[in-house]
């Protein structure tokens, strides 16, 4: 359980293919709130700011969350 959220419920009564691919598509989801956010962070930064090592830093993050979500989409259509 992570600090502030509810932890996911857990679907006993799905089969465990479609449980799982249900799991896979919520942390997809999370992960695309999070980049939404982290999005409209940089665009309220100063320009000062946007060209700070933060900002390279803060960049760098939202490239890794692409790649994951990019996987989950990924293993989705595997199922």
């Amino acid at each position: 359980m992570i600090k502030g959220l509810p932890s996911m419920p857990k679907i006993t009564m799905m089969p465990g293919t479609d449980r799982w691919r249900a799991t896979i598509e919520a942390a997809e989801l999370l992960l695309s709130q999070a980049a939404d956010e982290m999005n409209g962070y940089y665009a309220d930064r100063s320009e000062t700011w946007k060209e700070s090592y933060a900002a390279e830093e803060h960049r760098q993050r939202e490239k890794a969350i692409a790649k994951i979500t990019k996987a989950l989409e990924e293993m989705v259509t595997l199922w």
